[in-house]
């Protein structure tokens, strides 16, 4: 309640309590008080001011209001479609509402503020409330739509079929959960489906997605993970060597052009690259690296090369396999850092040794190989396969010369469960069927599953998933075999990812893993799933 304090008359009535046996000649009576001499009602409103609001809420959002009122003490309550859903005694303060509390479509929300005066306020917003899922910008991309079907489609974690829909405009990369489907962690599957040339299904499933999800559009892949390059340039070559000539690069690459043996190559490059290529002649000899030699093409008009134009290496240095019953191992080097970043490499080296056969048959052996340093790079990576007993294998990328570091990460499988220890950022189950396989039909099947982290999980493809009904019947009409232990599958494999930097998972789903070395050194371990 507002009040006005009349400081000079309350001490003139002080004044005269004080000396109240004195006359005054001039005294007219009691003093007579005017309405302003009292508290009056406070008769304003409360004024209520809110944040900007979308004409359409699909995610979380926030509503950040603010009270003006002169009273110490003020209820804000908000109501949706006429049902209170919050209140509040503060006078600023944020409210988030998530649609997946409530209905779909058109709201009315109505903010009331009461003072303790009982002055009332009021405002109303409207929207449209949608259940975003998931964003999926450019859909069409990375398949050719006159020949291969596409849909999206969403499974609750335990494989329930949620929703799905068909690709066929730019809006439908965006998919909305239906009302009564609760906010949680969801499955989304992109389905291809060709019937000719080459038969084929195949999905590509994500798993842990969160509601409100926006996916990478295929301009922000292009920037993040650095893809593929295309070499629309090339100029003919002539390596006059009894052995192969060797170049592998991002910006370039050699081809043979004629049979075994031919000393003529193609260049493709990129347009705008710098000709610097590192071209390297195919060793003869075991180790390779007695009759390494390479040289730097950084004259395009040089058409004709000779073995007295390659050169040896200056400097050695050793490195040790991680143990193994075989490895292949390769060395990139990278002008600068900034070219390592983005992993615009040259290949310097290529080596690999160990035994293939059963692990009764082969032994496990550590080797020691020696690695050519060519200074005219600042930054190397080292990367190694090494295949080791009970059907796993190891997959390291590492930065520089030093020494390979294994983490303390495994995999093994009992049924249908893997068991992971050690810390990873994701995994990713792999499944191809050839067509006419052991029970299956003429079309090949294809599915990769990644999940994000979880010590236990269950193998996707063994379990209880729910396809979209066109997919199933294409899957029936064409007796496709899903289940990989009902036939021979040509790969059934897991892999486990961990990355030295930290990783935004969604940032892969329905794109590649890194092409750059944006994540660091990373380490793979995958397990072979055929018993």
């Amino acid at each position: 309640m507002k009040r006005i304090l009349l400081c000079c008359s309350a001490l003139f009535f002080a004044f005269l309590s004080c000396d109240s046996s004195s006359e005054d000649p001039t005294d007219e009576g009691p003093v007579q008080t005017t309405d302003d001499d009292i508290s009056q009602p406070d008769g304003t409103a409360p004024t209520i001011t809110i944040s900007s609001v979308p004409d359409v809420i699909e995610v979380i959002t926030e509503f950040n209001l603010q009270i003006t009122d002169e009273s110490d003490q003020v209820t804000t309550t908000f109501s949706l479609d006429g049902v209170e859903i919050f209140q509040s005694n503060q006078k600023n303060f944020t409210f988030e509402l998530d649609p997946f509390d409530f209905d779909s479509g058109a709201k009315t929300l109505e903010v009331k503020s009461i003072d303790d005066g009982g002055n009332e306020g009021s405002a109303t917003v409207t929207f449209e409330l949608r259940k975003l899922l998931v964003s999926y910008p450019d859909p069409f991309r990375r398949f050719d739509q006159s020949t291969t079907e596409a849909y999206l489609a969403i499974n609750n974690l335990e494989g329930e079929l949620v929703m799905f829909q068909k690709i066929e405009s730019e809006e439908d990369g965006i998919l909305y959960a239906p009302d009564g489907f609760e906010r949680q962690n969801f499955v989304l599957t992109r389905y291809l489906v060709r019937d000719s040339p080459g038969d084929f299904l195949i999905l590509d499933s994500f798993g842990g997605i969160e509601p409100g999800t926006f996916l990478l559009s295929e301009e922000e892949v292009e920037a993040k993970f650095n893809s593929v390059l295309t070499k629309d340039q090339s100029v003919d070559i002539v390596v006059n060597s009894d052995r192969t000539a060797e170049l592998n690069s991002y910006h370039a690459s050699l081809v043979n052009m004629g049979p075994p043996g031919s000393d003529n190559y193609t260049l493709n490059y990129a347009s705008g690259a710098a000709s610097n290529f590192l071209m390297r002649l195919e060793p003869s000899s075991s180790p390779p690296i007695n009759d390494y030699s390479y040289l730097f093409i950084d004259d395009l008009t040089k058409q004709n090369y000779n073995d007295s134009d390659f050169i040896r290496p200056e400097t050695l240095q050793t490195l040790s396999i991680p143990e193994g019953k075989s490895f292949s191992f390769s060395l990139n080097g990278y002008a600068n850092q900034m070219d390592y970043q983005q992993n615009r490499f040259q290949r310097i080296y290529e080596e690999s040794g160990g035994l293939a056969g059963t692990d009764a048959e082969v032994p496990v052996v550590s080797q020691s190989i020696e690695v050519p340093v060519i200074l005219d790079f600042d930054v190397f990576k080292k990367s190694t396969v090494v295949n080791r007993p009970g059907g796993i294998t190891w997959f390291i990328d590492q930065k520089g010369l030093n020494p390979f570091s294994i983490p303390n990460l495994d995999i093994s499988r009992t049924g249908g469960t893997l068991v992971i220890t050690g810390e990873f950022n994701f995994i990713r189950h792999n499944l191809f069927i050839p067509a006419n396989a052991t029970g299956n039909g003429s079309s090949s099947f294809f599915w990769t599953f990644t999940d994000t982290s979880d010590d236990t999980k269950e193998i996707p493809f063994v379990s209880t998933f729910e396809f979209p009904e066109p997919i199933q019947n294409v899957v029936t009409l064409k007796s496709i075999e899903v289940n990989p232990e009902n036939t021979d599958p040509s790969t059934y494999t897991t892999t486990v990812y961990a990355y030295e930097n930290e990783i935004n998972y969604t940032d892969l789903v329905l794109t590649s893993v890194f092409l750059n070395n944006e994540a660091g050194d990373s380490f793979r371990i995958q397990l072979i799933l055929e018993q």
